[in-house]
């Protein structure tokens, strides 16, 4: 079973592609970040933080504005991005002028991840007044094309650091599915690489998936993934073009897998672990297989502690950790797979004939550093 755990790897400072960012440090624009499970684990975490070494306070005067002024009464967490010590993520809310600010320690780390983290998902700090405030951002949110997080770099020698954030109007993409993925006891979705978005919806008697929260004037690659038969999910990927209007996507011709084979992920676990890892959960519950030339990603979501066993095609497999959420170390390896990158040298990988089962053995961390580590 996949234990969440810290990435080691060297930042790179890229830059959320948002209108009007500024200068901040940003690294692996993650997609689904916040979740209600996801949320209660950092919590629960937080309760066995420890203090040790000096304490070097920083304020960080975080602010956020949308096309139509600043963002008021936006719940947004602030959490360590890596750290051994374990501690709970730091909820505020913007005031009038949309502005917050955290009080942190640098010595911990100086890496800040913000993220649109809602307390009110923790039911026992709820007020009226906060869902309330709740609901309202949830019907704001489709509306703007919000970064799924933010990365901000404290720099030493200083006690205040300020950074000010502009997001995007969004649109909304609908896209035609087949009769199988309306039913409305399937699963389906439409993932924006780094981005939030927002909840979709399926329209059972039109049979459209509508996915609003898609930033304005942006040409994607989404991932469209859904049950494919009660043994797993599968993802396909679904061209964006770039736009200010609303955008809709005719049904894709996807023709349904030949799974003559098994492949059984083993997961190390790992006693890596630092709660903003438990906060991003890899984008999406559960454990993906990719082929080696990018064209079938199926994924499974293991029950309890057992090795997930995944249908699959006759064919050469990597493993990605997660669901496909997808986050961006996800999209990065399909891509190399899909532009015919050998990486038989790099991951633990497995071929399979049909009717035979093979069991690959892999480590969720390991894979995800030799991920970044790919030029």
């Amino acid at each position: 079973m996949l234990t969440h755990a810290p990435i080691a790897h060297p930042s790179r400072g890229i830059d959320l592609p948002v209108d009007g960012f500024s200068s901040c440090s940003c690294d692996r624009p993650l997609t689904k970040g916040w979740c209600a499970v996801k949320l209660i684990a950092i919590f629960i975490a937080g309760l066995f933080a420890s203090a040790s070494g000096a304490a070097t306070p920083v304020d960080l005067k975080f602010k956020i504005s949308g096309p139509d002024g600043p963002l008021q009464s936006f719940y947004l967490s602030a959490a360590y991005r890596e750290s051994e010590k374990m501690t709970k993520p730091i909820f505020a809310k913007t005031n009038e002028l949309g502005e917050v600010v955290f009080h942190l320690d640098r010595s911990i780390c100086s890496d800040i991840e913000i993220t649109m983290g809602d307390p009110t998902l923790l039911v026992e700090s709820a007020t009226d007044q906060d869902i309330a405030a709740s609901q309202a951002f949830a019907a704001l949110r489709a509306h703007l094309g919000l970064p799924s997080r933010w990365v901000v770099r404290l720099p030493e020698n200083t006690s205040v650091v300020e950074r000010a954030f502009a997001v995007p109007a969004a649109r909304t993409v609908k896209l035609a599915i087949s009769q199988e993925m309306a039913d409305p006891h399937n699963w389906v979705s439409l993932g924006v690489p780094g981005y939030l978005g927002s909840f979709p919806r399926v329209n059972t008697a039109t049979r459209v998936l509508s996915c609003p929260g898609i930033p304005i004037n942006r040409e994607f690659t989404a991932y469209l993934t859904f049950n494919e038969s009660t043994s797993h999910m599968r993802s396909v990927p679904v061209h964006i073009s770039a736009g200010s209007t609303d955008l809709e996507i005719p049904e894709l011709a996807i023709a349904p897998l030949n799974c003559t084979a098994n492949i059984r992920v083993e997961e190390a676990v790992d006693s890596r672990r630092a709660p903003i890892e438990m906060l991003q959960g890899f984008g999406a519950p559960g454990t993906t297989l990719v082929s080696s030339d990018g064209d079938v990603i199926v994924s499974v979501v293991p029950i309890g502690d057992a090795p997930a066993k995944i249908p699959v095609p006759a064919g050469t497999y990597y493993y990605l950790p997660g669901g496909i959420g997808p986050d961006d170390f996800q999209v990065k390896l399909i891509e190399k797979l899909k532009g015919g990158a050998d990486l038989s040298t790099v991951f633990p990988h497995v071929t399979v004939v049909a009717g035979e089962t093979k069991t690959l053995k892999v480590n969720a961390i390991d894979t995800i550093n030799a991920i970044y580590a790919l030029p």
